[in-house]
This record gives C-alpha cells, structure tokens and sequence, in this order.
C-alpha cells in the first residue's frame, strides 16, 4: 500500500487580498504581512479585542473637552449687548471738566477721573459716545487721544460719537440726535458733562464738577441711574451735588428737572 503525504496548506492570504487566487503566497512581502492581517482577522471576531481598543467614555470626554479647550477662541465679554444699531446702555462723555479739570489741568486724563470712569463701565457694562468738542480734532486734543488714554486705563474704547449739527443747536440736541438713530431706543443713557443741561436731559445728566472732573460720587450716580437702581443718600439731588463747593458757580435749582 501507498503511503500519501498529507498536503500541504498554504499560508495565510495577505490583507489586501481578502479572497487569494494562490498567486503570489510564497513571496517575501506575503510571509511579512501574513502575521499581521491574521491579528486583524482576530480581532475583528473577539469582543476583549474590541474593547480593549475602544477608549472609555471618560477618556473619550476628556480629549473632546481638551480639543475645545484648544480650538475655542477665547472671546472678552462686550461692554453692552448691541444689535445693529440697537443700543442698550449709552455713556455720552465730554473730556473737559469730567476727564480731568476744565483748563486747569497741568495734564490730560486725571487718574483718578479715569478710575472712576472705569468703574462705570465695569459696573453697568455700557458704551461710551464722544459728545465732547474732542470729536472734532485731531492729535493730541482729539478723539485718537481718548482712545489711547481709555486703553490705558483698561476701558473698552468709543463705540461712537455726537453729529456735528453746527450753528447754536448745542450739545444736548446733538446728544438727543444720536438717541433718533438707536434702533428702538436705548434701555438706560446718562450724559456725562460738567455743562449744565438739565432742562434739556433732566436727571440722565450726571453733572461733573469743572475744576474737579468726575468723581466717586459721580460714578455711584451714573452706576445707578444704567442699572436702574435707587440712588444713594450721598447722590441725592441736594445742593452739594448740584452746586460748586468753592466759589457756587453751580445752581442748586432742580425744580426744572425732568425724567427721561
């Protein structure tokens, strides 16, 4: 009897070719990929296999959170919610008199003025629009140097300014101009202004003091009056808010005040 020899199985198929003819299986670059698609074919049967090479849901949060983190841009927080020209809370602003003193200053933008105007804007989250003659020149008594100066102190720079309406019609009409061109209104407005316009702005006038600029207590003021809230004891209309301590260059009459 003859003794058959048991034949031979031929080694497995490479990857790339799912379903071999038998050419080709002896090759070196078959024996090489042979051991490999054998573990992929494994795996693809073993539910550990799987599992194992599946990240857990934490760690799959964890680099979701931390791609995020990288891409997100990081974004500062507006001084005021602004839809078009649909203004929220409005700062109208002169430079002499509330900045730093009304041509006494030996210097432009007083500290301690800015201090306070930074608060303001902290506090109520409102824009700032140049009402102030400064709108109109350039260099250093102009609006590129409020600009600078509100940087400096770390307040949002001049989201705008007044028309320049010409002739007597004067700062307030300039101011209520501007309020025509808000789309529905602004929620709250105060003008900030060592002027006495309160016939023309009624209580949204936050009158500064011309030889001292603005103050804490003006700040408190113009705080409340954006975020409508009662005004403090020490900002009620008495005459030492209303009337140079000095030399009384201010009036003390508010019978004429009107609310806006």
């Amino acid at each position: 009897m003859l003794n058959l020899a048991a034949p031979v199985q031929p080694p497995a198929p490479v990857a790339d070719d799912p379903l071999p003819d038998g050419a080709g299986w002896n090759t070196p670059e078959t024996k090489l990929k042979a051991p490999s698609s054998q573990k992929r074919l494994e795996s693809w049967d073993s539910d550990s296999t799987m599992a194992s090479t599946s990240p857990s849901p934490s760690a799959s949060q964890s680099m979701t959170m931390s791609f995020e983190k990288q891409v997100k841009p990081k974004t500062l927080p507006q001084p005021c919610g602004q839809r078009g020209s649909d203004c929220k809370k409005l700062i109208f602003m002169d430079v002499d008199g509330v900045l730093h003193a009304a041509n006494f200053a030996p210097t432009s933008f007083s500290k301690p003025c800015m201090e306070a105007l930074a608060m303001i804007v902290r506090e109520t989250g409102a824009q700032i629009i140049l009402s102030s003659t400064w709108r109109l020149w350039d260099g250093s008594t102009g609006r590129k140097a409020v600009d600078k100066a509100l940087k400096l102190h770390g307040i949002p720079k001049l989201a705008g300014q007044t028309p320049d309406l010409k002739g007597a019609v004067g700062r307030p009409n300039e101011i209520l101009e501007y309020l025509k061109s808000c789309e529905g209104g602004p929620a709250k407005w105060i003008a900030l202004d060592d002027m006495d316009m309160r016939a023309e702005l009624g209580d949204r006038l936050v009158m500064t003091h011309a030889t001292k600029g603005l103050r804490p207590r003006d700040a408190r003021r113009a705080i409340a009056l954006l975020n409508d809230w009662p005004l403090p004891d020490c900002d009620s209309d008495s005459d030492s808010d209303w009337s140079d301590d000095e030399d009384g260059a201010y009036s003390s009459d508010v019978s004429h005040r009107e609310s806006f």
